[in-house]
């Protein structure tokens, strides 16, 4: 779904909404609601309906994932690389968990925030500790 266009992900969930009241077009196959309903589940929020940021999605999280690592194992060398790379890729699970979150309990801002300077601070303790001790 990360590559799919916003009209494309819409078309597959008018699609899936019709099949459910069974209404959906004449002719529609099965291989169509299937490939409608991968494209929904993947793209919209199972809570809420809405449809998700491309870059939270879970259908991103590999690919996103594998390139913050690939920077993060190419610069290390410096302490403002390391901050850097590990607040983006911090930034970045803080995303793709506040997408998938349980819209059905809701968080408050100042939750969100308390989580996010944590997960961030402490991953930055744990790379900026682990490089000085190996420098030795």
């Amino acid at each position: 779904s990360s590559l799919s266009s916003t009209s494309q992900l819409n078309d597959a969930k008018t699609l899936v909404q019709e099949y459910r009241v069974g209404s959906e077009p004449p002719g529609t196959t099965n291989e169509k609601v299937q490939q409608a309903m991968q494209l929904y589940k993947s793209a919209f929020h199972p809570d809420s309906g809405e449809l998700q940021n491309v870059f939270g999605r879970m259908s991103f999280q590999v690919p996103g994932g594998m390139m913050i690592t690939g920077a993060m194992l190419q610069f290390y060398k410096s302490v403002p690389q390391v901050v850097f790379w590990q607040w983006f890729n911090q930034s970045f699970n803080a995303l793709v968990n506040y997408t998938n979150r349980n819209a059905n309990s809701p968080s408050s801002t100042k939750q969100l925030g308390v989580a996010y300077f944590s997960a961030t601070f402490s991953a930055l303790g744990a790379a900026i500790g682990l490089k000085k001790v190996l420098e030795k």
